[in-house]
């Protein structure tokens, strides 16, 4: 009769070999997979880049009048847009703002052009005045002494989302300019 005694303990032996062996796939299945999710973050961060809204300004013309000559307009402005991305853009909407330095809800919004799509490459010309009465009436309005101009566009990112982006014009503002001669 033969001793099978041995057999418990080669049936463990085998058992404690295919855990390491289990552990060793495991490991070198999740390299793989470690790598796949790194590349898909860093292509989705170029991604983004790749098809972010790229609006630039070009021939900006800015015209300040001056209060005393009432048949001038307190701000002329007149420029281009262009889309410098690589998709169309929806453009919702076009602003001229004027009022308060810091303060939006103390500011004019006024309308310069409406909804619009800009292929890429593709520049879309705009023009606005604002009067001195227009000046005058937001002074009035909101009780302040000065004016600031802004420019604002509002469209729409690649994920769906409206964004809004707003820049100075130069930090204009409306100047009392004094008759006379020169102090300087």
């Amino acid at each position: 009769m033969q001793n099978y005694t041995h057999i418990p303990e080669t049936i463990s032996k085998l058992f404690v070999e295919m855990d390491y062996i289990a552990i060793a796939t495991i490991i070198l299945l999740g390299i793989p997979i470690i790598i796949k999710i790194a590349s898909y973050f860093r292509k989705k961060i170029f991604q983004d880049y790749e098809y972010s809204a790229r609006l630039q300004i070009l021939d900006e013309q800015l015209t300040g009048g001056s209060p005393s000559l009432k048949d001038i307009p307190a701000l002329s402005y007149r420029a281009k847009i262009e889309n410098r991305g690589s998709k169309p853009i929806k453009i919702d909407c076009l602003y001229l703002d004027y009022g308060d330095k810091v303060d939006s809800n103390k500011r004019m919004k006024r309308h310069i052009d409406g909804e619009l799509y800009l292929s890429p490459g593709k520049r879309h010309e705009f023009g606005i005045e604002i009067s001195w009465a227009d000046v005058e009436q937001m002074k009035k309005r909101f009780n302040i002494n000065q004016c600031f101009f802004f420019f604002r566009v509002a469209y729409h990112a690649p994920d769906g989302s409206i964004k809004e982006n707003i820049r100075s014009l130069g930090d204009t503002r409306t100047k009392i300019i004094q008759k006379g001669d020169c102090l300087t």
